[in-house]
């Protein structure tokens, strides 16, 4: 079961692009140019067999199903197509399926870059999804996207990376605005719940910058230069 609350949704989203990123889209081809009929299921609808014929207005695969289902009826003629045909036509509906479905995520992408750009910045809940040694990836949660957070544009006072037990986290160090000897300290992992600030690139209408709101009771301090250990990072 999962929860309803902030966190368990957060988590399940997180989990839905960990476990889509691997996949690849699902493709037509003609099932007599294949052999192993395991190739034919399709695993996101979890069923052996699958095939696309409900939209003919609008797709011409459905068409071509359509045919060789009246064809088999016996109220349609023949199919006049050989596999190797039939696989060329799945070819051609596959490459325009794919030039389609970019189309529309970079107009998605297009159109919320300018709301981006008219807002000014928008801050946004997000959820870490995965940590790297100088940066880590958050899924902005109200817009849907994946982006990197780099540490060195966070403003800290230093960060350090470290692995135990195969999970990746950093810790941030933040100056506090209480005492300039004293830092305040997040600790970043999968699956923490972060608040971002997304802008966008100047001159670059499909480019973020993403960055992590202070937190309570810290300021912001000059870029920090990288130390050559590769381990700690910190102002010089």
């Amino acid at each position: 079961m999962v929860g309803t609350d902030e966190l368990s949704q957060a988590k399940l989203n997180v989990l839905t692009h960990l476990l889509s990123k691997p996949m690849k889209m699902a493709v037509y081809f003609c099932a007599g140019r294949r052999e192993d009929p395991l190739s034919f299921s399709h695993y996101a609808l979890n069923v052996p067999l699958y095939t696309h014929f409900t939209s003919p207005i609008r797709r011409y695969a459905d068409i071509v199903v359509h045919r060789q289902l009246a064809a088999a009826l016996g109220c349609g003629p023949a199919v006049a197509l050989s596999a190797s045909e039939l696989q060329s036509v799945a070819d051609h509906c596959n490459d325009n399926k794919y030039k389609a479905r970019t189309v529309q995520e970079l107009s998605v992408d297009l159109f919320l870059h300018a709301f981006v750009e008219q807002c000014g910045s928008l801050e946004d809940k997000a959820m870490v999804v995965a940590v790297l040694e100088h940066a880590f990836d958050v899924l902005a949660l109200s817009v849907g996207m994946v982006k990197r957070v780099y540490c060195d544009k966070l403003g800290v006072k230093w960060f350090h990376h470290s692995t135990e037990g195969g999970r990746n986290t950093i810790e941030l160090h933040y100056q506090s605005s209480q005492s300039p000897n004293e830092v305040v300290v997040l600790n970043i992992g999968v699956f923490q719940l972060v608040n971002v600030l997304i802008t966008v690139v100047p001159n670059d209408p499909l480019k973020y910058q993403v960055v992590l709101k202070l937190p309570p009771f810290t300021v912001p301090v000059v870029p920090i230069k990288k130390e050559d250990n590769g381990r700690r990072h910190q102002k010089r």
